[in-house]
């Protein structure tokens, strides 16, 4: 990302693989930039236009996959090094952990040996529901079709920017070009890459795109989860 602007937080997002999925990695840099913002004052009867610091974009900087069969213990531990590292311990760092099925347990162990690190832990059961709902202190029951939503409105946007020598790129891309909407025979829609390929990039970049524009919905005074529909 070329703006003279500053990075504000890091988000990595990390979907868990299961049976013949990888288990994904993502690390996403929110970036900010400064703009002119006119305020005026409770007597309106006076404005002033001043700089501050807004969202810009994502800059995506690293992507990471597992080979297949590789035990969850590793990835936990690989996880939870990759927190402790110098970018993380200067930033606001949120790391967010797909926690649904076997994802709870490896969501525990991450838990176990990042916990005195630097970022934050959050986790994320995906559902087919309709809207986000609170699971208790850093836990968010999502609706798969949010999270594909965020990303969505975030690449039309322009705001999802790669570094270039990320080798995972190309593959990422074409994970985002497979993924389809469907609607089921009930009514039910899904959210699936076609049949013989992988979505696990996709996710794990959904993860933390999602949870980035959640909290700046909730610093935007919205008192309440938001759901995103198409």
């Amino acid at each position: 990302m070329s703006d003279s602007g500053r990075t504000a937080a890091y988000y990595i997002g990390l979907d868990l693989g299961k049976r013949q999925d990888y288990t994904a990695l993502t690390v996403v840099a929110e970036r900010e930039k400064q703009e002119r913002h006119r305020r005026t004052f409770e007597d309106r009867a006076q404005t002033e236009t001043a700089l501050r610091w807004a969202f810009s974009g994502h800059w995506l900087q690293h992507l990471q996959r597992w080979s297949l069969g590789t035990k969850y213990a590793k990835i936990a531990a690989d996880v939870a090094e990759l927190t402790r590292r110098p970018p993380f311990r200067r930033v606001e760092t949120t790391l967010v952990v797909d926690r649904g099925g076997v994802g709870e347990a490896v969501y525990e162990q991450i838990a176990g040996r990042a916990g005195n690190g630097p970022a934050d832990l959050v986790g994320v059961t995906i559902t087919g529901g309709k809207k986000v709902t609170a699971a208790g202190a850093g836990h968010y029951r999502v609706p798969k079709r949010d999270l594909v939503a965020a990303l969505q409105v975030a690449v039309q946007n322009g705001e999802i920017r790669a570094a270039s020598e990320l080798e995972l790129w190309p593959t990422l891309r074409g994970e985002m070009e497979s993924f389809t909407a469907e609607i089921t025979e009930t009514g039910h829609e899904t959210y699936e890459a076609r049949q013989g390929e992988h979505d696990d990039l996709v996710l794990g970049l959904a993860l933390p795109v999602w949870l980035s524009a959640f909290k700046r919905r909730r610093l935007d005074s919205d008192p309440a989860p938001p759901s995103v529909s198409f």
